[in-house]
């Protein structure tokens, strides 16, 4: 999967080279999609679909991915999620754009351009845009609290084990 999103955001790139990236702003009823529009601030990390791709995404998500918005639009709308998230993000997306209330957070996991994996939470919420409903994606990054609770649960285990006096292996040079 990491391939082929690596295979089509080069095939975007190339494509692009000569196109105009699109607009940093997405049409709604009423105006442009703005900060104030989505309810989110400057720097939360936001992607707008319309159930097939995505038609904007911040600066900010751009970071975290690290594709382009020109590479982004190109590919389906979970095309950043993990193989194992994969499935949930997209019947997220589509349950957003069929309720008209607020949807549950959900965790997935997105793969970066870089090939990292960054844990997410998610949370949608359905706008009216100018050809149809459209699904307003916020993202909370938790890799970084994932990995201080990975690192507090590992020093955790080996205190229990040096408690119970199962001493932990070590190597000594005399």
């Amino acid at each position: 999967v990491l391939g082929a999103l690596a295979l089509a955001m080069a095939a975007a790139s190339q494509a692009n080279a000569t196109m105009e990236p699109p607009p940093a702003m997405v049409a709604v009823e009423g105006g442009t999609l703005s900060y104030q529009t989505c309810g989110a601030g400057p720097r939360a990390v936001v992607l707008v679909h319309d159930g097939v791709h995505i038609v904007f995404a911040n600066a900010a998500l751009q970071r975290l991915f690290g594709y382009s918005l020109a590479e982004l639009c190109l590919v389906p709308h979970y095309a950043w999620a993990s193989e194992a998230s994969m499935e949930p993000v997209k019947a997220y997306g589509a349950r957003c754009l069929e309720l008209q209330e607020d949807l549950p957070a959900l965790e997935c996991e997105a793969l970066t351009a870089n090939g990292s994996v960054r844990h997410l939470e998610i949370s949608a919420s359905r706008i009216a845009g100018p050809h149809g409903p459209l699904a307003l994606i916020t993202c909370t990054d938790l890799s970084d609290m994932r990995h201080v609770q990975n690192s507090l649960f590992e020093v955790g285990r080996v205190m229990h084990q040096i408690l119970d006096n199962n001493p932990v292996a070590t190597f000594v040079l005399d």
